[in-house]
């Protein structure tokens, strides 16, 4: 009997690209099962649940784990985050941090801070994973398309409802207040 095939799985990183290079890169990360545990959104105003608060301070600390890096603009929404992350040139090549390793480093940091808020503070638990495995990116080559990210970013809770990633299903089961 011969092994079932392996799931042809979609290549999501541009082939042949150097992510250690210095650039612009505007990255989606999702929650695994797009729970919507980081806050809610009504009219377009983002309500965020302390997960979501703890997800923004993780990635306002990124440029200060990593030498080589800046955020340029950011969004939490209750199931993803979209970022604009920058990769500057550094004199130490041992010092560069690739894409790879900043989202890694992103989702390693945010879901052990969930999992010790889910024993400590009673946040509801994600089955599995926190996050979705991998991460979708966009290379950013110009001005006018980063303006349009940027935009993009700014506009993502007004347009919450006709999203990709939108989903009411588990609002209701964010990660609760302290009480």
């Amino acid at each position: 009997m011969s092994p079932e095939p392996v799931p042809y799985r979609k290549r999501v990183r541009a082939e042949g690209y150097d992510y250690t290079q210095p650039g612009w890169y505007f990255v989606t990360v999702c929650t695994q099962g797009r729970r919507c545990l980081f806050g809610s959104i009504d009219s377009g105003t983002l309500s965020f649940s302390p997960a979501g608060e703890m997800v923004e301070q993780h990635l306002q600390y990124l440029p200060r784990q990593f030498r080589n890096v800046d955020i340029d603009g950011y969004v939490v929404m209750p199931n993803h985050i979209h970022v604009v992350i920058i990769l500057y040139p550094v004199d130490d090549a041992s010092e560069a941090a690739s894409l790879s390793d900043v989202v890694a480093a992103f989702k390693r940091m945010t879901t052990n801070a969930y999992i010790k808020r889910v024993r400590e503070a009673g946040w509801t638990p994600f089955p599995g994973r926190l996050w979705q495995r991998s991460f979708h990116d966009k290379i950013i080559r110009s001005d006018r398309h980063l303006d349009q990210l940027r935009t993009y970013i700014e506009s993502n809770p007004f347009l919450w409802p006709k999203d990709t990633y939108y989903t009411n299903r588990n609002e209701e089961k964010a990660a609760p207040s302290p009480s």
